[in-house]
């Protein structure tokens, strides 16, 4: 799997490229929709990272503990995805109906390809909506296999910053 700081290069490029279609007469719509894609991505990641520091420092404050390994790190990091998707707003009935059709697109798709096809979405409509159409897929599997490589992307972006220690 690509680390993360692939989805960001990708969407830096995209941005470039569609600045430079619209200065030569191209589509605002393209440049607004791939820079909304990108802001998604740093939101999401900003928002995990900050619930992570948020237990680590909580953990950290306890007597017994003096600091966290790279494993327990990533577990704080699993938690604090798990948090932002449980504290995530309900689902709408037209966001419903778009999750029961993505998941109607993917159904007969290879798990593999399942997998990847739900972390595109993830990281273009949002992790709350990628998690949603996996629950509608039925499998336990598919949900704990996207939450798990979506807690290994956001891990190697960390490390790749400087923010976590490689396990």
């Amino acid at each position: 799997m690509a680390d993360s700081c692939f989805w960001e290069i990708v969407a830096k490029i995209s941005i470039k490229t569609t600045k430079h279609i619209a200065k030569i007469g191209g589509s605002f719509f393209i440049y607004f929709y791939y820079s909304t894609v990108c802001d998604i991505i740093v939101d999401m990641t900003e928002e995990i990272y900050k619930e992570f520091r948020r237990k680590k420092a909580e953990i950290l404050t306890r007597p017994e503990t003096k600091e966290l390994s790279p494993e327990e790190e990533k577990e704080i990091l699993k938690e604090a995805v798990f948090y932002h998707i449980e504290k995530s707003q309900p689902i709408t009935q037209a966001q419903r109906q778009t999750i029961v059709q993505t998941a109607q697109r993917i159904k007969d798709q290879p798990k593999e390809r399942q997998i990847q096809l739900l972390i595109d979405l993830a990281l273009n409509k949002g992790v709350i909506e990628a998690v949603e159409v996996a629950k509608s897929l039925d499998s336990p599997y598919l949900v704990d296999e996207l939450h798990d490589t979506l807690v290994d992307e956001l891990y190697n972006k960390l490390v790749t910053e400087g923010k976590l220690e490689k396990i």
